[in-house]
């Protein structure tokens, strides 16, 4: 298979984000990411980025489709979206990568990213995760957005650092790209 884009998908503090700017970094392909467009839009309305199912269904629709439309007719593009395995799930040039970790990693990370307690960063991740999967079941009947099923490769980031998951992936894209 030939890629023509990569979809790098996780868990919050899975090191997803992280993956996916650094093979966008590496090979020099845009970096796009719904999650970014997301951020904004809660600084911008004043909404704490736990509340997610305050964004307006249509807006969701038009960001996601969006992104669909995009996967399916740009090349060289590294998209960072926890709906993106989803979104790609029939787009066969597109390289799905799931990142995992172990939940108290997870809330270690985002306590460090946050400067919040071990204990606040899990209450937060799993509101969240909660709120977005509340989300995509309205929205898509999506039950697990990041369900194995929709990735071709998944990667457990828990005890590797963020070079070492980026090299790891990396071999798995290269033999990708050449096998038929």
């Amino acid at each position: 298979m030939i890629i023509r884009n990569i979809i790098v998908v996780g868990d919050i503090g899975t090191g997803s984000t992280t993956l996916a700017k650094s093979i966008s970094q590496k090979i020099g392909w845009k970096y796009l990411s719904s999650g970014d467009f997301f951020r904004k839009w809660h600084q911008d309305h004043g909404v704490p980025l736990i509340d997610t199912l305050k964004i307006p269904p249509e807006l969701d629709r038009q960001v996601d489709f969006g992104l669909q439309k995009k996967l399916q007719t740009e090349s060289f593009l590294v998209v960072d979206s926890r709906l993106g395995g989803w979104l790609a799930r029939d787009i066969k040039d597109s390289f799905k990568i799931l990142c995992i970790a172990d939940e108290s990693e997870r809330a270690s990370r985002v306590a460090r990213r946050e400067s919040i307690s071990e204990k606040d960063a899990y209450l937060s991740m799993k509101t969240r995760a909660e709120n977005l999967a509340l989300k995509f079941l309205n929205l898509y009947n999506v039950v697990d957005a990041l369900d194995p099923k929709f990735f071709d490769l998944v990667v457990d980031t828990t005890h590797k650092s963020s070079a070492e998951v980026l090299n790891f992936c990396w071999e798995k894209i290269k033999l990708e790209n050449t096998s038929k």
